[in-house]
C-alpha cells in the first residue's frame, strides 16, 4: 500500500482499492469497532479458525487463548463486561509480507468504577492468503510486540 492509496479515503472508511489491502481491511475493522463496538465487522475479516492470544499481563501465565469466531466473540463479551467504553485507535501500521503490526492507542472507561485510562498496545496480525486474519496477538508492551514482529521471516516493513 502506498501513501497515495491511503490518501484516497479517510482512515477506516476505505474505498474498494483500500479495502483490498491488509492494512485497509484492518483500518476499516478498527473504525467499525470504534464507531459501534461492532465485533461483527472484525469477525468478517477473520479466518473461521483464527488463533487469538489476549493478555492479562505479560507473563506466559497471563495470556488467554481464544479460537475461532466464537472465541473472538467471547473475548468481546468479556471486554464489554469490564469496560463501558474501549477505543482502539491505530496510530501506526507496519506491514511486512503476511504480518501487520498495529500500534494502538487505547482509551477505556471502567464499567464499575467509571475510571478513564489511556495506553499504547501492540496488535500483531498474521494474514492468510485470502486476506483474512489467521492469528492475532495482543501485547501490552510495545517493545515485545515489535520484537515479535521483527522475529518473523518477512520482507522489508512498510509503514502506513
Amino acid at each position: 500500500m502506498t501513501d497515495r492509496d491511503s490518501a484516497t479515503s479517510p482512515p477506516g472508511e476505505g474505498n474498494d482499492l483500500t479495502l483490498q489491502t491488509n492494512v485497509g481491511r484492518l483500518r476499516a475493522s478498527y473504525s467499525a469497532w470504534n464507531r459501534e463496538g461492532d465485533i461483527g465487522a472484525i469477525v468478517d475479516q477473520l479466518d473461521p479458525e483464527i488463533e487469538f492470544q489476549a493478555f492479562r499481563d505479560e507473563s506466559p501465565e497471563g495470556r488467554t487463548f481464544f479460537h475461532g469466531h466464537e472465541g473472538v466473540r467471547r473475548w468481546a463479551r468479556d471486554v464489554s463486561e469490564a469496560w463501558s467504553e474501549i477505543i482502539f485507535e491505530p496510530v501506526e501500521l507496519v506491514e511486512a509480507a503476511d504480518r501487520v503490526l498495529v500500534v494502538v492507542k487505547t482509551r477505556t472507561v471502567g464499567r464499575a468504577s467509571g475510571v478513564q485510562s489511556e495506553g499504547m498496545l501492540g496488535h500483531l496480525w498474521t494474514m492468510g492468503p485470502d486476506g483474512k486474519a489467521i492469528r492475532l496477538e495482543l501485547f501490552g508492551d510495545l517493545d515485545s510486540a515489535r520484537r515479535a514482529f521483527e522475529r518473523a521471516p518477512s520482507a522489508s516493513p512498510e509503514h502506513h
